[in-house]
């Protein structure tokens, strides 16, 4: 898993980086704890093929993930308290989205507008902890 680079104030600032295979966020850089995903932060990062998402973070800016055309499957924390705006937009490889809490938590969850645009429908399945559910 690659680490990423160091964090800006709480977010991650990372669209000066190449980020590429599967990435990590950490709970902590440098002492500094990450609780946001910044907006845009690896938007059009088209080498990385899969994410995981600790449970420190909160929040995850708008099109945070946006256009990561390599991405199979991103893991979500049960923290997460919204799916922002095309959060996941143009994602088309996106075949697992694994969610730590469970079916209830994710179908309430609030979920921006078009986060889930171009991901295909019926390949893609939310796995959750007691369930899997699809679009």
């Amino acid at each position: 898993m690659a680490l990423l680079p160091p964090a800006k104030a709480s977010g991650f600032p990372s669209r000066q980086f190449v980020m590429k295979g599967v990435i990590e966020i950490p709970d902590s850089v440098g002492g500094m704890a990450v609780t946001r995903i910044a907006d845009e932060a690896f938007k059009d990062c088209n080498a990385i093929t899969s994410a995981v998402i600790l449970e420190s973070i909160s929040e995850m800016g708008e099109r945070a993930f946006y256009n990561c055309q390599a991405m199979t499957s991103i893991a979500i924390p049960s923290s997460i308290a919204r799916i922002s705006d095309f959060l996941l937009c143009n994602c088309y490889s996106l075949k697992n989205i694994i969610f730590r809490g469970t079916t209830e938590q994710w179908n309430t969850l609030e979920k921006g507008t078009a986060w889930n645009v171009g991901i295909d429908l019926f390949e893609c399945l939310i796995t959750c902890t007691d369930g899997t559910l699809s679009f």
